[in-house]
């Protein structure tokens, strides 16, 4: 009775792991039908891309070409999740975090209380709860690093320019939003985050009108 009990539960745990794998290797999931999927969550959203390579890009992909080279960085799956999520009605938020040797780049879904991180869709748990705090993000995502956050900030692109949102430094700093960074030919990339507060300066800038140019460290990591 105990073997059978087992094996019972064997047998559910199985299943739900086969469940978590809505695409196989050979398979490939298109824009349109992420979009016309009636029960995506962002659970199963990160299923698909479980068998894509991390290939680091020097420009933002479209989202089609994202996912007909199944291959891409943390900014490519972050801005299609955020895009592929809004249409669906929830509240999103692409959030990136700066750290000494790496800047990366998560999608929180506010309604699911988790965010999206390309590092781990290879996982079980393909999500990372969270509270919803810049803080609490830029915590985990520094510890999946082992590193440290220095800054945490909410952006948007357009008009061919990454826009910050609320942004924070590891000191407690909150920096004003509408913040522009003038990007050039790499505009659709997420930017190094402009130090507005740092540890070597206690002195914010005026961020009223600020526009800060840069070029995206290769730094940007993943796997």
């Amino acid at each position: 009775m105990k073997k059978h009990g087992r094996f019972l539960r064997l047998l559910v745990w199985v299943g739900l792991l086969v469940a978590q794998i809505p695409y196989s290797s050979a398979e490939a999931i298109t824009l349109a039908e992420l979009r016309q999927d009636p029960e995506l969550t962002p659970q199963k959203f990160a299923g698909y891309f479980s068998r894509f390579r991390f290939q680091r890009c020097d420009a933002l992909q479209t989202p089609e070409l994202f996912l007909s080279r199944r291959a891409g960085d943390c900014d490519d799956f972050a801005t299609l999740a955020d895009m592929v999520f809004r249409e669906k009605g929830y509240h999103t938020q692409l959030v990136v975090v700066r750290m000494p040797e790496e800047i990366h780049v998560v999608c929180h879904v506010v309604e699911a209380g988790c965010y999206l991180d390309f590092n781990n869709r290879g996982y079980f748990q393909r999500t990372v709860k969270t509270n919803g705090s810049l803080e609490d993000i830029g915590e985990k995502v520094a510890q999946s690093f082992r590193s440290r956050w220095l800054t945490v900030g909410v952006y948007s692109q357009a008009d061919g320019a990454v826009r910050m949102g609320c942004m924070i430094s590891a000191r407690g700093h909150r920096e004003a939003s509408g913040v522009k960074v003038v990007a050039g030919f790499k505009s659709q990339r997420p930017a190094p985050i402009p130090v507005l507060a740092s540890a070597a300066s206690s002195a914010s800038p005026d961020t009223s009108s600020s526009e800060v140019s840069f070029n995206l460290a290769a730094s940007e990591t993943g796997h």
